[in-house]
């Protein structure tokens, strides 16, 4: 997802948003909807990615595989 928030220099602020078991899923070659293992990261932050956008990055892992419904 993706949301702005503008702030003013200096200012802070606080975001608040819920991970949906959707949103972590991926579609397998057989067409089905599911959660896999592995490493997941999150970023948030004023830039793509990088070491030097100043942005924050969660990591988290995910053990075992859940399908979803259709």
């Amino acid at each position: 997802g993706f949301k702005r928030v503008r702030l003013a220099a200096g200012e802070t602020g606080h975001i608040t948003f819920t991970l949906k078991p959707r949103d972590l899923s991926m579609v397998n070659d057989q067409g089905e909807h599911l959660i896999a293992p592995g490493e997941y990261n999150i970023f948030v932050g004023g830039a793509q990615p990088a070491e030097a956008s100043g942005g924050l990055r969660i990591k988290f892992d995910i053990t075992g595989e859940q399908r979803l419904p259709r």
